[in-house]
C-alpha cells in the first residue's frame, strides 16, 4: 500500500517538473523573441533581393514613382557609357552604381527629399537638394563624376521650367561650368552656360558660398562667372593661336573684358600678353607696344614686380623687332636692376635671351654669344630646363658663326700648292670626326676676353642711353622712377586701364541694378 502512495506521488511529481519546464521554455523562447530584431517589409526584401531591386520595390510601393523612374534610367546610362568606352577603359574599372549601396542609398535619399518639394510646389528647394547632392557627386566624391554630371544637368532642366527670378538657373549653371571646365575639361561646352549665367546675374549680390564655402560673399556669382569666361576665352585664343592670330586676338579681347568684370586683373595682364604675340606675329608692332605698354600699366599699379618683369620682356622684344634698340636696351637695363633687387633672374634670362636672337639674327654672333651664354646659365641655376635646351642650341649655332670666318679660312689653306696644305687638311678632319678645335688656343683666349669685354661694355651702354633717354622726359607723367620711358594712352585708352584697376564694386551697391555690362 505504501508503495503503491509513494509512486503516485512520484508520477505527480514528475507531471508537475514537466509542466514547470515547459512554462520555462516558453517563457524563454518569448524572451528571445522579444530581443529578437524587427524587420520590416523592405528590410526583408533588402536581405532576400540585391539592394538596387528592393529599392525600386520600396520606391515603386511608396508612390515616388519618379524617383523610380529616373534612378532606373541612370541605371541604363551607366551601362551605356560602359559599353561605349570597352571594358580597358577607365569608365569600364569605376564602381558599378546599382551594386554600391551607400552611393545608391545616398542618391535615393536625395531624389526622394527632392520629389517631395516638388510636389508641394517648392521648386527651389527641389533645384537646391539636386544642385547640392550633384556637387557633392562631381567635386566631392570620386568615381562618380559621371552621376554628379547628370543631376546637376537635372537641375538646370528643373531651374529652366520652374523658377521665376533665374537665381538658381545662374548657379546651377555657374556650377555645370566650373565642373566642365575644371574635371572634363570642355571648355567650349562651358561657354554657353557661363554667358546664360552671366546675363542672369548681373547687377545681382547673388554669391556661391552656400555651395563652395571657401568663396567669399564679396566674389558674387556674376564675378565667378566672368572669371571662368577668362578662363574658357583664354584657352581658345590659345589654341587659335597656332593656326589663326587674329582669331586669337578676337578672343583675348573678351578674355580680357571678363578679366576686367571679375576683378582679376592679373587676367587682364595675360590676356593682353597673348594679345600682343599674337600682334607681334602678324607683324602689328605699333599695336604690340601699345598691348604691353596697358599689361605694364596694370600691374605698375599693382605694384607687382613679377608682373612688371614679365611685360618688360614682351616690350623689349617688340622693340626690338621694331627696330628701336635704344627703347628696348632701357627696358632691358630696368629689367636687370627690379631682377636682381627682387631675384627674379628668370625675366632677365629671358631678356638676354631675346637680345641675343636679336643679335644672332641681325648677323652679329660675337654680340649675341656672350648674352645667349648669360641667359642659359640664368635658365640651367632657376632650373628653367626647357627655356635652356632651347637657348642651348641657339648659344652653339651663335658661337659656331663667330669661329665661321675662320674655318673658311683653314678651308683655303688647305690648297695643295700650300706646303702646310695637309696640316690644314689634317685639322678639318679631326674637327670634324672628333670635335677637336681648329683654332689655336690663343685665338680662343682672344675670343673669350672679346667676349667678357662685350658683357662688361653691354650694361654701359644700356646705362648710357638710358639716362641720355630719361634726361629729355623729365616733365614726362610718372608711374614710378622706372617709367619714364614707356607708351603714355591716349585719352580712350588711359580710362580702360583706369578701368581695369579700379576696386571692385560691394556687392550691396550691385542691388540697385543701375551697372549696364555688355559683351
Amino acid at each position: 500500500m505504501n508503495e503503491r502512495k509513494s509512486s503516485e506521488i512520484f508520477e505527480e511529481n514528475l507531471l508537475k517538473r514537466e509542466r514547470q519546464r515547459k512554462q520555462l521554455t516558453k517563457r524563454e523562447i518569448e524572451r528571445m523573441r522579444a530581443e529578437l530584431p524587427k524587420y520590416s517589409l523592405n528590410e526583408i526584401r533588402q536581405y532576400k533581393l540585391p539592394y538596387y531591386e528592393a529599392l525600386l520595390l520600396q520606391l515603386h510601393e511608396s508612390g515616388h514613382l519618379g524617383t523610380e523612374a529616373y534612378i532606373q534610367s541612370i541605371f541604363d546610362v551607366q551601362n551605356k557609357l560602359r559599353e561605349e568606352a570597352g571594358y580597358q577603359s577607365n569608365i569600364w574599372q569605376q564602381p558599378i552604381l546599382k551594386f554600391s549601396e551607400k552611393e545608391l542609398r545616398k542618391l535615393s535619399d536625395a531624389l526622394v527629399k527632392s520629389e517631395d518639394e516638388h510636389n508641394i510646389g517648392n521648386y527651389r528647394k527641389e533645384t537646391e537638394i539636386l544642385l547640392s547632392t550633384g556637387i557633392e557627386f562631381s567635386f566631392y566624391m570620386q568615381d562618380w563624376l559621371w552621376l554628379g554630371k547628370l543631376l546637376l544637368q537635372k537641375a538646370i532642366d528643373n531651374a529652366k521650367t520652374n523658377q521665376t527670378t533665374g537665381k538658381h538657373e545662374a548657379l546651377v549653371r555657374f556650377v555645370f561650368s566650373k565642373l566642365l571646365i575644371e574635371k572634363v575639361k570642355e571648355f567650349e561646352n562651358a561657354e554657353e552656360h557661363l554667358i546664360i549665367a552671366r546675363k542672369l546675374s548681373a547687377g545681382k549680390s547673388w554669391n556661391v558660398k552656400q555651395f563652395f564655402p571657401d568663396y567669399t560673399d564679396s566674389n558674387t556669382l556674376f564675378m565667378n562667372a566672368n572669371y571662368l569666361l577668362h578662363l574658357v576665352y583664354m584657352k581658345l585664343a590659345r589654341q587659335w593661336a597656332r593656326t589663326d592670330q587674329a582669331k586669337a586676338i578676337e578672343f583675348a579681347i573678351l578674355a580680357k573684358r571678363r578679366a576686367n568684370e571679375a576683378c582679376f586683373h592679373d587676367g587682364e595682364t595675360e590676356a593682353l600678353l597673348l594679345k600682343g604675340q599674337c600682334e607681334l606675329n602678324l607683324s602689328h608692332l605699333k599695336s604690340a607696344i601699345s598691348t604691353f605698354n596697358k599689361a605694364y600699366y596694370i600691374q605698375a599699379k599693382l605694384k607687382s614686380n613679377k608682373g612688371m618683369c614679365e611685360a618688360r620682356v614682351e616690350l623689349s622684344k617688340a622693340y626690338l623687332m621694331s627696330g628701336n634698340t635704344t627703347l628696348a636696351l632701357q627696358h632691358l637695363q630696368h629689367l636687370k636692376e627690379v631682377a636682381e633687387k627682387h631675384n627674379l633672374k628668370f625675366y632677365l634670362a629671358q631678356a638676354y635671351r631675346y637680345l641675343g636672337e636679336f643679335y644672332l639674327n641681325n648677323g652679329e654672333p660675337s654680340k649675341a654669344t656672350p648674352l645667349l651664354l648669360d641667359a642659359l646659365n640664368i635658365f640651367y641655376e632657376t632650373g628653367a630646363i626647357v627655356q635652356a635646351d632651347q637657348v642651348k642650341k641657339l648659344e652653339a649655332l651663335s658661337a659656331g658663326l663667330e669661329l665661321m670666318p675662320q674655318y673658311i679660312q683653314l678651308i683655303k689653306k688647305t690648297d695643295r700648292n700650300r706646303k702646310d696644305w695637309f696640316e690644314n687638311l689634317m685639322k678639318l678632319v679631326k674637327w670634324k670626326d672628333l670635335r677637336e678645335p681648329f683654332w689655336d688656343r690663343k685665338e680662343d683666349s682672344d675670343i673669350e676676353v672679346q667676349r667678357k669685354s662685350i658683357a662688361e661694355l653691354r650694361f654701359e651702354e644700356m646705362s648710357i642711353n638710358f639716362k641720355a633717354h630719361t634726361a629729355t622726359q623729365a616733365t614726362s607723367v610718372e608711374l614710378g622712377s622706372e617709367t619714364n620711358f614707356l607708351y603714355r594712352p591716349k585719352a580712350n585708352e588711359e580710362a580702360d586701364v583706369r578701368q581695369s584697376t579700379m576696386l571692385c564694386p560691394d556687392p550691396a551697391e550691385l542691388e540697385t541694378g543701375n551697372t549696364n555690362y555688355n559683351m
